[in-house]
This record gives C-alpha cells, structure tokens and sequence, in this order.
C-alpha cells in the first residue's frame, strides 16, 4: 500500500490540529505526518501528540503573511525539511489546520494507490484564468510589490468616499501599464506594484496558477525540489510578488511535460458566502454537500463556529470515539 505524508500548515486552533492529526492517525496508523505551526499566532503543545508514531514538528518555524513571499518560503521551508530527512513516501498532501477528511481514509489511500496521475492541483494560465478576475494574474506575477505605511485613520473616511476611492485606483491601474496598487484584507499593508524590467515566462515557459493546496507523488515532489535548488533566480522572480503560493508550484510542475497533472484538487471548498479573498466557513448545514461530492478534504472549519459539521464527518467516515489524549474524541 501507499505511503501517505500529509504537510499539515497552521496557525490557530491547536485543539482543531490536534483532532485533525488524530483522525489522520486513526484512518491511516502508517501515515507519516509533517507540523508546521506559527507559534508567532498561537501555542501548539507537542504532548499533545505523545501518544503517536511518525509525527514531526518543523520547529524553526517560519512566519507568514498572507499574500506574501513568506507562504512560498514556509512551503519550500518544509519540503526541504522533508527532503533532509529522507523520508520514504507515495504521496505528500498540504493540509492546513482546518481541512479535514471527508471520506474514510482507507478510501483515500486505494485512491492514490492506482492512480495514474502524478499531481493533483487546481490549476490554469494566469493570463487567461477563468478562475480570477481580468488581469488578475498579470497584476500579481508581472509586478513587484512592495509595502506602505497603514492609514490608521481609514476607518473614519465616510464608506462613499471609500468606495470611490477604489473605483480611482481600479481606473488607475487599468489606464496604465506601469504601477499597481494593491490593497489586501485582513488590514494588511496596501502593496505598490512597479512593472517587472523582465519576466521570465514565455511560449515554451508559461505562467500557471491556481489554488494553493495540492497533492503530489514522491515523483512530482523531487522535482519541485530538485527545480528550485537548480534555477535559484526562479525564486527570486516570485520573492516580490503578490500571493505568489497560488503560482509559484504550479507553475513549476505545469512547465514539465513529464509529469501527468490532474486539474482538480480534491478539495470541497464554498465560496458561496464570502468574499472573493476568503473562502467560506463550513458548518453543519454544508454537510450534505460534502458528503455527496466526490472530494477527499474539506476546508475551511472552525471550531469555535461550529464543531458539530466535525462530529457528523467522524460518525459519517467511521472515525468515532477515538481518544485525543485529552477529552473528547477525534
């Protein structure tokens, strides 16, 4: 059978992690499982995982900010980190803390096991990508971006004035080919973007992006890190560039012929209710819809929303009463 390491990235929720690695654990023992948390967000306790096998931690963790170089940085942080300790794998899933299964493992694994696919991810060309908006994909990979200083008075600007000000600076970057500006959420710093002198993409070398979570085989994953330690100015184009995760992989696995990419990530994942940047919370009342699709992993959950759609999943993909090590059950 299969060897399956899942590449578990979090940053909040320790008791959501640790019931995510205790359902992994219980559906697949053998599995081998990867923790990278940023402790710069949250505390999440080792002995909370004394009681199981084949669980390392990335200690030297790496702090992220979303939109920024620093997820690409903590991905290859930890894929290196694999490498370096030369574990013997099938398949590397990247989890993050609030995904969860939703299918029994087993299933999972038969899965992959006749799989004829080296890679799944969502993936398209981003100069033509029906799954962003026009010249999203130019604006984030043909720019570098960098940092002003927050206008911590921007919440007292009347919502009219506010609104106006984003239709100027959609005007703005529509009208010319040179400058971009880039507010991002979560009160994040705006970016300025200023046009590339050079790209590095072109006919035989194209631009892919795409979701960030992906599924790769021990063929897919040596090669991103055999690519990256070879072609360290490929690093170096995205080190500026904006959301640079939902590109920077795909782009690497798209651009090798040899390797055979599904164009679906196996990830149930609603935006019906949220904005554009986000995806949507899942509760109790997505259950039916997960369960009826045929993905592997859902995101994202949050306990402190609804702990219950966790609950029906257990019961639903037989991962009931499992001891956590502490109270409750995985």
């Amino acid at each position: 059978m299969s060897k399956l390491l899942y590449l578990i990235c979090s940053h909040n929720n320790p008791d959501q992690v640790k019931r995510l690695v205790y359902c992994l654990k219980n559906g697949d023992p053998d599995s081998l499982i990867f923790i990278h948390h940023d402790s710069s967000s949250s505390l999440l306790d080792k002995a909370y995982f004394s009681s199981l096998k084949d669980i390392y931690f990335i200690d030297d963790y790496v702090r992220v900010e979303w939109g920024d170089f620093s997820m690409v940085g903590m991905m290859l942080h930890c894929l290196k980190k694999i490498h370096s300790l030369t574990m013997k794998f099938d398949w590397l899933f990247l989890l993050s803390g609030q995904d969860y299964p939703v299918k029994p493992l087993r299933e999972i694994k038969e899965f992959y096991e006749v799989s004829t696919y080296d890679a799944y991810l969502l993936y398209d060309k981003v100069l033509t990508s029906k799954y962003w908006h026009k010249y999203e994909g130019f604006n984030r990979y043909y720019f570098n971006y960098f940092k002003i200083p927050k206008f911590k008075y921007w919440h007292k600007i009347p919502e009219t004035l506010r609104l106006k000000g984003r239709k100027l600076r959609n005007i703005f970057n529509e009208i010319q080919p040179f400058l971009r500006i880039k507010p991002l959420p979560r009160k994040l710093n705006t970016r300025v973007g200023i046009r590339k002198q050079y790209n590095i993409f072109n006919n035989d070398f194209e631009c892919y992006g795409g979701a960030q979570w992906f599924t790769i085989n021990k063929n897919a994953y040596d090669y991103i890190i055999s690519y990256v330690d070879s072609n360290p100015s490929y690093v170096d184009y995205f080190r500026f560039t904006l959301i640079p995760d939902e590109a920077f992989f795909h782009t690497i696995l798209l651009n090798n012929n040899k390797l055979n990419i599904c164009n679906d990530y196996k990830r149930f994942i609603s935006w019906s209710r949220s904005d554009a940047a986000h995806p949507d919370t899942l509760t109790s009342t997505d259950f039916s819809s997960i369960i009826l699709s045929d993905r592997h992993f859902a995101r994202k959950f949050d306990v402190n929303v609804d702990t219950k759609v966790l609950d029906m999943l257990d019961e639903h993909i037989g991962n009931n009463n499992v001891s956590t090590g502490n109270n409750g059950t995985c």
